[in-house]
């Protein structure tokens, strides 16, 4: 997402052209050679792939294949209750997009329906809602200038959210070697 914005980067430098992307190209390579260093590590040194209970290491990598195989294999025809409900879920879309496109005060962006089973949504579903409802509140309330005068606030939160998952690494690094805890970072 960042070598996308390395020309508003610029921009909020003053236009410097003073090496933003290949500065930013420098830290992707980076982070790059720092994750698989330390995935080798982790699979190599500490004590081999039982440490890796993500589902990334899991199931992530053979599940796309193995849905597809089931998908193949299902001889199941569609019935008319699935084409119903085919056609329910087009023609909400429909109108989200109309009202989407034909009323301003409309808050609820058609692209929310499509992806509200995706893994990611399913899982943070509710913290999704209250940003949109905060942001709604905010932005009806005060305008853009109280909606800007929270964005520190909310670095805040964020920074203290890293912080506070950096602080129980350590923690687990210093009093719990070889056995940290898993952490709720979603």
């Amino acid at each position: 997402c960042a070598m996308a914005h390395f020309t508003k980067i610029d921009y909020e430098m003053g236009n410097t052209n003073k090496g933003v992307f290949s500065i930013l190209s420098f830290i992707l390579v980076l982070a790059a050679v720092t994750a698989v260093g330390f995935t080798l590590y982790l699979g190599y040194e500490v004590s081999g792939a039982s440490n890796f209970i993500e589902p990334a290491f899991k199931a992530g990598s053979t599940r796309p294949y193995n849905n597809l195989v089931k998908f193949i294999n299902n001889k199941q025809i569609i019935t008319g209750t699935e084409l119903g409900f085919f056609g329910i879920g087009n023609l909400i879309s429909l109108l989200l997009i109309l009202a989407h496109h034909r009323l301003p005060w409309w808050g609820l962006h058609p692209i929310g329906f499509a992806v509200a089973k995706s893994p990611f949504m399913v899982s943070s579903v509710t913290a999704v809602f209250t940003v949109w409802v905060v942001k709604s509140i905010l932005l009806r309330l005060g305008g853009i200038n109280l909606y800007r005068k929270a964005i520190p606030a909310v670095i805040g939160m964020l920074v203290a959210f890293v912080l506070s998952v950096f602080l129980s690494y350590t923690v687990d690094l210093i009093w719990f070697p070889q056995s940290g805890h898993i952490l709720q970072t979603e």
